[in-house]
């Protein structure tokens, strides 16, 4: 139960860190915002930001299992990722946006996430994404 609870705490922290930076990302094409994204996933596996973010996709998997909570925040690391892989693309930084895709499809491959669900704290952000940028 305490655990359950300190995982709850973790998630809702990261998605609420992560709701306005996705959003700049995705409208504005705001890159600290994707940098600050980037540092809130690296942070749920106790990780710098350059560190986590440089990691090849199958890396980055092994952390987040060590991370101990990584079937609880795969769901979460893994949307996140996908969204800055549409804002980099859209900022025309492929390599970026490319690794990025590729991360989080390894996280949804190994996590045994639909890397299609949106989780259910994101719907509303992704709704007033679409509405804004288009699908």
């Amino acid at each position: 139960m305490l655990q359950r609870d300190y995982i709850e705490e973790i998630i809702e922290r990261f998605v609420n860190a992560v709701m306005d930076p996705i959003r700049r990302a995705l409208i504005d094409h705001d890159q600290v915002a994707c940098e600050s994204v980037e540092h809130q996933i690296a942070e749920l596996m106790s990780l710098s930001p350059d560190t986590a973010m440089s990691l090849s996709p199958e890396s980055l998997c092994t952390m987040m299992l060590l991370s101990g909570i990584g079937d609880s925040i795969a769901g979460y690391c893994c949307w996140s990722m996908l969204r800055l892989a549409d804002a980099y693309e859209a900022m025309g930084k492929q390599d970026l946006a490319d690794l990025r895709r590729a991360q989080a499809e390894a996280i949804g491959r190994d996590f045994m996430y639909d890397t299609s669900v949106t989780p259910a704290e994101f719907e509303a952000l992704d709704q007033e994404i679409r509405e804004q940028i288009g699908d």
